[in-house]
């Protein structure tokens, strides 16, 4: 326990809220830009990148208690059941954007049809698990979300060991947020003293992660303009030769 005085605690609580908007306004900003990205180019890519920083948004307000102050002030069960749908939603989201992101279709067929699975798995798991006990289904999620998490870390990372230019950011990204999951884990456990919140250090690493997701999709996008720019100027070459 700590005692405040009144002005200490009132710079603690707004230095916290600063934090909190400003980590809340990142995700809503990004995952509205990709939406309209999505929309605009009619990107897969984009899409599942979206859903998924939306999933995050909505969880991290949740975990923040905004959504509960400001979207259902009257339905206080929502918090029960509003992590055991999310959680897995957005897994579900960031394994379909995993699958497109590091181009699984053309270079590794087998890690395709694992995602493929894990994703319709992660969906079936949102549907199902509102209606479990809240303990078990907490228990599961930790469960699935770290087993998901090192299989896709270990997959980019396989793919930037042969090569592939947008798996070595994807890991970097992949690492970040696994770093902090398992310190978050490590502080409830009580194995690690940090002077921090518990949950600060997998918010700092999903704040990293969705950023660096970011670059790797803009890369990407850059990658497939240039393709087609070369692709029109070979077809208007050839065109002109005939």
């Amino acid at each position: 326990m700590v005692l405040w005085s009144p002005n200490d605690l009132t710079q603690i609580t707004e230095t916290k809220n600063l934090y909190i908007g400003l980590q809340i306004g990142l995700l809503i900003a990004i995952s509205l830009f990709s939406l309209f990205i999505a929309f605009a180019s009619l990107s897969f890519s984009y899409s599942y990148y979206s859903g998924y920083v939306l999933g995050l948004t909505l969880l991290t307000a949740s975990i923040h208690g905004v959504s509960f102050r400001y979207l259902w002030p009257n339905w206080p069960i929502m918090q029960q059941y509003i992590f055991t749908f999310v959680i897995p939603l957005t897994l579900g989201f960031s394994l379909m954007f995993t699958e497109k992101v590091l181009q699984l279709k053309y270079h590794n067929l087998k890690m395709l049809r694992i995602c493929r699975v894990m994703a319709f798995m992660a969906f079936s798991l949102a549907a199902v698990m509102p209606f479990m006990p809240y303990s078990s289904a907490i228990y599961i999620l930790v469960f699935v979300v770290l087993t998901v998490s090192t299989i896709l870390v270990t997959f980019s990372l396989i793919q930037a060991f042969v090569g592939q230019r947008n798996a070595t950011l994807y890991a970097i990204g992949r690492i970040a947020l696994l770093v902090g999951c398992i310190m978050t884990g490590l502080l409830y456990l009580g194995l690690l003293k940090l002077n921090i919140a518990p949950h600060v250090p997998t918010m700092i690493g999903l704040t990293c992660e969705v950023i660096i997701m970011a670059g790797v999709l803009a890369l990407r996008y850059n990658d497939e303009r240039k393709a087609k720019f070369k692709i029109q100027r070979t077809s208007t070459g050839t065109s002109t030769t005939n």
